[in-house]
């Protein structure tokens, strides 16, 4: 081998390592852990909607996300015909109240700072007039079908497990 065929193959060696090792190569599309106050995810939150299209999507979080939502509970009440309780957070000039299946006026009271740990799920589809690009919770979805064919009480989704709101 010639000697500046040698000094090509290390130089290019040593570029490729730099490469490498500085990251460059690194998975972009990692999930993030992240934790948010219920203000902060309704921050978040980017609404945009036609007659044609529903746009609902989060500015920070993305498919695979893993989201804390850590917050005080401001309220919190049981529906029987439903069978389920919104656990309520309030802020300045909002609410936000995500429902969870059953009973758990007993295990949470008014005061309570908990955490709900849930996972950010990407989806889109269409039906015959209009078209969806959502971000949601994982844990609450069931599929195309059962969201178009459910829009109440829970817009489409199920309410979440109790096993994912949890005292802290």
């Amino acid at each position: 081998m010639n000697k500046k065929l040698k000094i090509t193959i290390i130089i290019a060696s040593i570029l490729l390592m730099a490469i490498f090792f500085s990251g460059c190569t690194e998975d972009k599309t990692k999930e993030n852990t992240v934790t948010m106050s219920a203000k902060e995810l309704y921050d978040d939150i980017d609404v945009n909607n036609t007659e044609n299209r529903y746009y609902y999507n989060y500015k920070s979080l993305n498919d695979g996300d893993t989201l804390i939502l850590q917050d005080t509970i401001k309220k919190i009440d049981y529906y029987a015909e439903t069978n389920s309780t919104r656990v309520t957070f309030e802020w300045t000039d909002g609410t936000y109240s995500p429902p969870f299946q059953g009973d758990i006026t007993s295990m949470f009271s008014i005061g309570d700072k908990v955490k709900i740990t849930v996972h950010i799920k990407h989806v889109q589809f269409s039906n015959n007039t209009r078209s969806f690009d959502l971000e949601l919770f994982e844990e609450q979805w069931i599929s195309q079908e059962y969201f178009l064919e459910n829009l109440f009480p829970f817009g489409g989704l199920i309410a979440l497990n109790q096993g994912l709101i949890e005292k802290i």
